[in-house]
């Protein structure tokens, strides 16, 4: 199944490409660069090539280290090695996995508990680099999700192509993007900001949502012929709960959600908010403004304190966040 989804130092942009007449092989290691460039242009074998048999001003630049008009094996060889050592030592050094709302903190430079737009395409990227290389190649930049605020409506993004300004079919830091529109789609207070909490309530939004308070009262609402088990039609046509909930299985092996199912799918929302820092989105399960006891996980003391106005709900009025 599908998640939704949902950056480090900039890199050195790479010695541009060579002109057509000269196609360099694919990049390996340096010595066999060195024999393809050979084997493909040094007609005469005498182990260099000449301008006479490769017009390409470019090639010469780049690997004629002793201006004699002629490149050896061993000066791209040695010209390669470079390059090699550069990129290597320029590359971001990457986690050997994306961990999620856990590397928040790693891209909130100024650590104000939000993400700029900057901050949150570092985010983006971190999360796309499925290779863990430090770039975002154009198969990695299918995972980038259009649809960020968890909603239906789908956000613009620039080609892969247009990105890549250097052509060398990988996006790093520098070149990674995204449109204005994309953390707007995120940002619910319009401060300009990404926090921790928007990202988590788009995520649930991506899920569909939350029906209830919990699993019981679910089943309690939603039944309506009482054999503690939901059907489609009784989830009110929220497909993409629907979904998450029964783990995308078809509906004609699984037709209904039964209670063990909704809970997993609870444990899995609270697992989600537990990593907020604000009160309400920790414990507010389904979003509606209001924490009940079943959604509180805590003593009943600690809840009657918080409960300022003796509601037996918590809310905003109560002085929480």
């Amino acid at each position: 199944m599908a998640r939704g989804l949902l950056l480090g130092p900039v890199l050195a942009v790479l010695i541009c490409a060579l002109s057509a007449a000269a196609q360099e092989p694919e990049r390996e290691s340096p010595g066999r660069i060195a024999l393809g460039y050979l084997k493909k242009y040094d007609t005469n074998d005498d182990g260099a090539i000449s301008k006479s048999e490769l017009s390409s001003p470019d090639f010469f630049k780049r690997y004629d280290t002793d201006g004699d008009g002629r490149v050896t094996a061993l000066e791209i060889r040695e010209v390669e090695q470079g390059i090699k050592a550069k990129a290597e030592m320029e590359a971001p050094k990457r986690k050997e996995t994306f961990r999620g709302l856990d590397d928040f903190g790693e891209h909130d430079l100024d650590a104000d508990g939000r993400l700029s737009r900057k901050e949150l395409e570092s985010y983006v990227h971190d999360a796309c680099d499925r290779n863990r290389d430090g770039y975002v190649n154009e198969e990695e930049y299918k995972y980038v999700d259009r649809t960020p605020g968890g909603e239906e409506k789908q956000v613009d993004l620039e080609s892969f192509d247009k990105l890549d300004r250097n052509g060398d079919k990988k996006l790093s830091l520098q070149e990674f993007e995204l449109s204005k529109e994309y953390p707007d789609a995120v940002d619910r207070n319009n401060d300009g900001m990404v926090s921790k909490e928007e990202m988590i309530e788009a995520q649930i939004r991506r899920w569909g949502g939350v029906p209830g308070p919990s699993p019981d009262a679910v089943l309690r609402r939603m039944d309506a012929n009482g054999d503690g088990e939901l059907d489609r039609k009784e989830l009110d046509g929220k497909d993409r709960l629907w979904n998450e909930i029964n783990g995308y299985r078809p509906e004609k092996e699984d037709p209904t959600i039964n209670k063990e199912e909704l809970e997993r799918y609870f444990t899995r929302v609270r697992a989600l908010r537990q990593k907020a820092n604000a009160f309400m989105t920790r414990f507010d399960l389904n979003g509606d403004g209001k924490v009940t006891r079943d959604e509180f996980e805590g003593p009943d003391g600690a809840f009657a304190r918080m409960d300022a106005n003796g509601d037996a709900l918590i809310t905003r009025a109560d002085g929480v966040e």
